[in-house]
């Protein structure tokens, strides 16, 4: 018996969740978070009452741990069996709340909608946009407020498609259509890229993006468009030929030559004019007769 004891409170020790996070204060959106998984160590490592704060402030670092300092004279403090005084968990929780929590839900609301952003679907980053504006109620935002903070919530390679109406070729007035048009795009885009993976993979080649295939019959240059920019696809006047070596751009005199793959020099292949034997000599007499004149 005693064996199996000891086995179950092995297992329980390797079950016991990681450290809580530290909570600064600084981030007032975070304390519910905080304030729930402290409780959820606390409960795993079976702590008494008496010293659930003890082990809870550990956690609590610059302002929250600061003030907490200052202030815990001022909390009711009970007594344990053994008359000592300790603060109740609850009382610590309702304090940083009061302190540290937002007392209107509608202001955690405001603050998430503003920092919400894109990272996967329209229609998912739209059902959490619409999920934020429903806990708005006593002062919400207007249509115009709202498709604004749309907008700047999508992503840049979405907005630049979606930005107007395609009716009337004016931005947005009706913030459901706006929601829905850029979903069906979206959702229209993903196929197409989808179908250009699949002819790709079943043909061998490169698949192509899905700027490159929208962008085609339309005069604009997709950014993924490889030999789109006139510049890139430019060629220079004079191929180097592969048993030269030479530069990509060749003086008139040495047009004939460069064609031919042959030395600058001579006339003969073979080798470059660096490396010519007579281009070499003529050096060495042209060096001499310097020398000699000096």
């Amino acid at each position: 018996m005693a064996q199996h004891r000891r086995q179950a409170d092995t297992g329980a020790a390797r079950l016991k969740p990681n450290d809580p996070p530290q909570f600064s204060g600084e981030d007032k959106r975070t304390i519910d978070a905080w304030i729930k998984s402290v409780k959820v160590w606390l409960a795993a490592g079976n702590i008494s009452p008496g010293y659930e704060v003890a082990m809870a402030r550990t956690f609590l670092v610059k302002g929250a741990a600061e003030l907490l300092g200052a202030m815990e004279g001022d909390l009711d403090k009970p007594n344990t069996q053994d008359g000592r005084e300790y603060i109740p968990f609850p009382a610590i929780e309702a304090f940083l709340r009061e302190h540290f929590g937002y007392q209107d839900e509608e202001q955690v609301a405001r603050d998430e909608l503003d920092d919400l952003k894109q990272t996967g679907s329209v229609e998912d980053f739209a059902r959490k946009f619409q999920a934020c504006v429903a806990r708005i109620k006593a002062l919400p935002p207007s249509e115009g407020d709202l498709i604004q903070r749309f907008r700047k919530g999508l992503k840049p390679e979405i907005l630049q498609h979606v930005a107007v109406d395609p009716a009337t070729r004016k931005r947005w007035t009706a913030l459901q259509l706006f929601i829905a048009f850029a979903s069906a795009y979206d959702a229209s885009r993903v196929q197409v890229v989808n179908q250009i993976r699949r002819e790709g993979k079943a043909g061998g080649e490169k698949p192509e993006s899905y700027s490159a295939v929208t962008s085609k019959g339309t005069g604009k240059r997709g950014p993924d468009v490889e030999g789109s920019n006139p510049r890139a696809a430019k060629k220079p006047r004079f191929s180097k030929p592969a048993a030269t070596g030479g530069p990509s751009t060749v003086p008139d005199k040495y047009k004939d030559a460069f064609a031919k793959g042959v030395c600058f020099e001579c006339g003969k292949p073979g080798h470059r004019k660096v490396d010519c034997f007579v281009f070499k000599k003529k050096q060495e007499q042209q060096s001499k007769g310097s020398k000699q004149g000096n």
